[in-house]
């Protein structure tokens, strides 16, 4: 099966400045949704993940290490045989509701929880990758193992920064290599201001778990949550949004 059949097309450039490109840039943090099978069955796990670009041909991810996704890359960091290597996909939408149910869902729950539906992936069964059909970019990734010179010192590319809480070194857990990169042939709807605040209240929703046992940073993030969920309620007419708020709602409830 081949993904350029489904709306696809190879990319040349991932940085390429075009209508369909997200005109990514390095040591950018950009967030995507990471998915990879889980071993020896045809499962898969989806995490939201922040991705931080090092060239066009790597990059670097560092998922929590409670997270199902940390798990499965953590067993393949020693295999020998590049051509043993584990694949994933890496992709990037302008449907917010992907990201919050990847977010959300299924962390620690092992492969009988599905954060996306098959039914919305283009699987790839000779590599055992499924790609996002919803992607307007959309990557080939093989993971290289963990990364291993320590933070990433990023001074020089952001010496133009002179704010002092500017961060310029970033810690990095995998290193991950590029080896194809696809973008829709559909344009990319742009997000609006509902969009931007409903995936930073996803993010800020999936740091509940780490926080619940300290009662103060615990409560002071619910706080922060319902703010930005009466901003989305009160301007968004975004469908999306909103059920994102319901879908928040619901994970909410189950820590009290």
């Amino acid at each position: 099966m081949n993904i350029i059949d489904f709306n696809f097309e190879e990319s040349t450039s991932l940085f390429e400045d075009t209508i369909n490109s997200l005109n990514l840039k390095p040591f950018e943090l950009f967030e995507g949704i990471l998915i990879i099978k889980w071993p020896n069955i045809v499962k898969f796990n989806s995490a939201a993940m922040g991705i931080r670009f090092l060239d066009e041909y790597s990059l670097v991810i560092s998922p929590y290490q409670t997270t199902d996704t940390y798990s499965i890359l953590k067993q393949y960091c020693n295999v020998q045989n590049k051509n043993d290597r584990i694949k994933f996909s890496i992709n990037f939408t302008d449907n917010i509701l992907y990201y919050t149910n990847s977010a959300l869902f299924g962390n620690g729950e092992g492969p009988q929880t599905e954060e996306i539906s098959q039914d919305d992936l283009i699987i790839d069964y000779e590599l055992g990758v499924g790609f996002l059909k919803d992607s307007k970019i959309c990557l080939l990734c093989e993971l290289l193992g963990e990364f291993k010179f320590g933070p990433i010192d990023a001074s020089d590319y952001l010496k133009d920064f002179n704010e002092p809480n500017i961060l310029k070194r970033f810690n990095a857990t995998f290193e991950i290599n590029i080896i194809k990169k696809y973008k829709s042939k559909k344009n990319s709807r742009p997000f609006n201001r509902g969009d931007y605040l409903a995936l930073e209240t996803v993010l800020l929703t999936s740091k509940l778990p780490t926080f619940a046992s300290d009662h103060n940073k615990f409560i002071d993030l619910i706080k922060k949550i319902r703010f930005y969920q009466k901003e989305i309620r009160r301007f968004s007419a975004n469908k999306n949004a909103l059920k994102v708020c319901e879908i928040i709602d619901q994970y909410i409830n189950k820590f009290f």
